[in-house]
């Protein structure tokens, strides 16, 4: 199962709130269960010992009452007698109520009288002087047993059956009060906990939803928390460190601005640096095939002076372009393309100008490419900027392959070269503006691709070791590319 994200909500079931009211109810329950067993234990106790007394009691009583009746041989009166103790009977005591069965019997153990349902005995066996004796099996009923004596001898005895029928029916209804008294306390304990911790943890949900509106960029947020307790040492914690983050935020931002300036400047000044180097030797020529002209006699200038000056105003016009380019990006203007048909249509126009330098481009396009999102007229200025740097570093004979196909990502387009490649020194700074290796460049070809494509979403990779050619390729996604504000 996943965590909560930190802008989620937590589930019920996983809040303090839940897991103190939970854990409270849990121990509440268990004590008053705890306790409940206790007492329930410690009345059964009780209760099997006032039963096995009132036993006893009854025993001894019938035992001493029958005593004339054995002794007359009088079983009328015997039966009278055993029948008093009947539960329901007209005169019985109230011990009556316990007694499950009676029996009296002879000196030699055998029946004479009795009531109820009597447990039989294959070998009776005869009563003994003395106390009464508690025979209990472990079931509902268990077993009194008293002698009937005269002057120390046992003329006979007295088997009585108490039955535990009222005292489980009583335990039964304690058990189930204690029952309804757990689950009133659990619940008692369970609402009370669930009250006590929202109020606890109100002020924890004032931070949460402080810490979020600083995640959405709500700096110097404070929170109200009026207790004196931990909860109260927390939110002043939390103001605290909001009110620093403020403070650090308003630095950096400041320190940001600052640095951003300091970038521009400086990036103004290589900018004009560079145009200005790029500019300096062609208008020096021109300059100098100017002061030829005027020296001249005729004033006018030969063939090569004219080819000399139109391709150093080629040159400027290159330069001047490349810097506008670099120093103008707009955002791209995506639409839907057949990345197929896009390619075919650059790689026919940049096959045609490879061939003025004896380089072939080779187009290698799988059918499947579908379509892409992108900016034609950007996107193919980036490729034209690749394949060209791969034209000049390329022998004459030589071929250019590009190709392309689908991408998890989108569509993986590749120029390769069978130039003579570069070691990780130059590759590191291979999209710096105005870094080139060539005599000549403006080093910006390769800086503008990558704009270009970064501003599509995409990525650009290299991949070249010396002599081994090089393989720049270009990854682009199928959805629309990232927006990009004017700089």
């Amino acid at each position: 199962m996943g965590r909560a994200g930190p802008g989620s909500e937590v589930p019920w079931y996983r809040g303090i709130a839940f897991k103190v009211s939970a854990v409270t109810a849990a121990v509440v329950v268990a004590t008053v269960a705890v306790a409940g067993f206790v007492v329930l234990a410690s009345l059964h106790r009780y209760g099997e010992a006032v039963l096995a007394s009132r036993g006893r009691y009854i025993a001894t009583t019938l035992a001493q009452q029958a005593v004339e009746p054995i002794l007359y041989e009088d079983r009328v009166a015997l039966l009278r007698l055993v029948e008093s103790f009947q539960p329901g009977a007209e005169g019985s005591p109230g011990e009556a109520a316990i007694v499950a069965y009676a029996e009296i019997r002879d000196r030699n153990g055998r029946p004479l009288v009795g009531i109820g349902p009597i447990p039989q005995e294959a070998h009776p066996e005869p009563p003994r002087p003395g106390p009464p004796a508690v025979r209990d099996g472990g079931g509902l009923v268990f077993e009194v047993r008293a002698p009937v004596v005269v002057k120390g001898v046992a003329i006979g005895g007295v088997r009585v059956g108490i039955t535990r029928a009222g005292v489980r029916a009583r335990e039964r209804q304690l058990a189930l009060q204690t029952g309804l008294l757990l689950a009133v306390a659990g619940l008692a304990a369970a609402s009370l906990a669930v009250l006590l911790a929202r109020r606890f943890i109100r002020p924890l949900r004032r931070v949460i939803a402080g810490a979020r509106r600083i995640g959405e960029g709500g700096w110097g947020t404070r929170i109200h928390v009026a207790a004196r307790d931990e909860t109260g040492q927390l939110a002043a914690t939390f103001n605290e460190m909001s009110a620093r983050l403020k403070e650090a935020f308003d630095e950096v931002q400041r320190t940001q601005a600052q640095l951003i300036q300091s970038e521009r400047l400086s990036t103004l000044g290589r900018f004009a640096a560079h145009l200005a180097h790029e500019l300096k030797n062609p208008l020096t020529s021109i300059k100098l095939s100017m002061q030829a002209m005027a020296e001249s006699g005729d004033g006018c200038l030969d063939a090569e002076e004219r080819e000399l000056i139109l391709d150093d105003v080629a040159h400027m016009d290159e330069v001047i372009t490349s810097f506008l380019a670099y120093g103008r990006r707009r955002p791209p203007q995506p639409v839907a393309v057949d990345a197929a048909a896009f390619l075919e249509e650059v790689g026919r126009r940049l096959a045609a100008r490879a061939r003025q330098s004896g380089v072939a481009v080779e187009l290698d396009l799988a059918p499947d490419l579908g379509e892409v999102a992108l900016d034609p007229e950007a996107l193919a200025e980036a490729l034209e900027n690749v394949v060209t740097n791969a034209v000049q570093v390329s022998e004459r004979g030589a071929s250019v392959r590009l190709s392309a196909a689908p991408h998890p990502e989108g569509v993986r387009i590749e120029v390769a070269d069978q130039g003579p490649g570069m070691g990780p020194e130059v590759q590191a700074h291979l999209f710096e503006p105005f870094y080139t290796t060539r005599h000549g460049g403006t080093g910006l070809g390769l800086a503008i691709a990558q704009q270009v494509v970064t501003d599509h979403g995409g990525r650009i990779e290299v991949e070249s070791a010396p002599g081994a050619g090089t393989v720049v390729a270009i990854v682009l996604p199928r959805r629309g590319p990232v927006a990009v504000e004017e700089g």
